[in-house]
């Protein structure tokens, strides 16, 4: 018969607000598993972990293939050994590039950090400080990029008004401020989106943050879009041109058009171009190898007869996520000096 386990349960806010206390992460396949360091040996699993009301702290991963959760019991820090304080709230857990197991929690308005020491192989709990509502992130869910990840940790002032962050790379010692909401808040989340995350916060009362009736949270800047590597058809592998998360815009800029009317805005983000080095590019009858273009916004919005040669006006285009691939000279048709291309796709245009 399975094992029954009941979370505990916490109050958000001033008003009966609950929450359970269970927090989920990517991560590795185990502990300490990296597979073959790429990005799905870190973030392909999913994770739970989960504070009973005994106070005790207890891990999960999930079967992918059947859904169910199995408790992983070993490779532990030692956090789990011992129940926490009796007034600990808000754990949080995240795994970094040694797949190890971070784990935060608070207690009586201080933050105390379990994390992965390498240099001495072991797990530490040296870092506290002040502050409330932790979260701590792999920022490579979002990111895809291992080896300039970082593992984020946010939380809020001791004021509950001013949203800070703490990463890895500096230990967890210094705070970084990102917001002030010049109001207390109680901090609900971090959540991935495509490059980027956002922030969720409620008032102090507990409801979600609002401007009107439409909730608001805070997005953060892209991140860089990672290179491609590419390996051509013989095993060498390609050299890389990178154009990356790039955003270029015009408004009424005069001048642009032929005759004489002005562009609305121009966009154009997150490109990537990657092609093979010496000569496959040459028209000389060497093979191109492989040319990738995606992610591309291009809008053209104005007013008026602009971007038309017969006078109409052509209100908003949008091209997105283009993909296009030239592979040797084999048996493809294109043609420009007798040779022939191979194939050329392009995808969700």
């Amino acid at each position: 018969m399975s094992k029954r386990f009941v979370p505990k349960r916490g109050t958000r806010g001033t008003a009966e607000y609950l929450y359970f206390e269970l927090s989920m992460a990517q991560g590795p396949r185990a502990i300490g598993d990296t597979g073959e360091n790429e990005l799905l040996d870190f973030i392909g699993t999913a994770w739970l972990l989960l504070l009973t009301e005994d106070m005790n702290l207890h891990l999960f991963r999930q079967d992918a293939t059947v859904g169910e959760w199995t408790e992983i019991t070993t490779a532990l820090p030692p956090v789990f050994d011992s129940p926490l304080p009796a007034t600990a709230r808000r754990v949080t857990f995240a795994f970094d590039q040694s797949a190890r197991v971070i784990v935060v929690y608070e207690d009586d308005g201080l933050c105390y950090v379990t994390r992965w020491d390498a240099p001495t192989n072991q797990y530490v709990q040296n870092v506290t400080f002040a502050g409330h509502d932790p979260v701590v992130v792999f920022d490579a869910t979002w990111a895809y990029d291992i080896p300039v990840s970082d593992v984020l940790l946010f939380h809020l002032s001791t004021d509950r008004e001013r949203l800070v962050c703490r990463v890895q790379r500096e230990l967890f010692n210094i705070e970084n401020e990102l917001h002030d909401y010049a109001q207390p808040v109680v901090l609900d989340r971090v959540t991935r989106l495509p490059l980027r995350y956002q922030a969720l916060a409620s008032d102090a009362v507990g409801d979600p943050l609002a401007s009107g009736a439409t909730r608001v949270a805070l997005t953060s800047d892209f991140y860089p879009y990672p290179y491609l590597t590419l390996v051509s058809a013989d095993g060498e592998a390609y050299g890389a041109m990178g154009h990356t998360n790039e955003l270029y815009e015009e408004v009424n800029l005069d001048a642009v058009n032929a005759d004489g009317e002005a562009y609305g805005a121009m966009g154009h983000s997150a490109s990537l171009f990657t092609a093979e080095d010496g000569d496959a590019l040459g028209a000389d009858g060497e093979a191109y190898g492989a040319m990738g273009h995606n992610l591309t916004l291009v809008v053209y919005e104005d007013d008026g007869e602009s971007l038309d040669a017969d006078g109409e006006a052509y209100g908003t285009q949008v091209h997105t996520l283009t993909l296009v691939i030239v592979e040797d000279f084999d048996d493809g048709v294109v043609d420009v000096d007798g040779e022939a291309y191979g194939t050329m796709t392009h995808k969700e245009a």
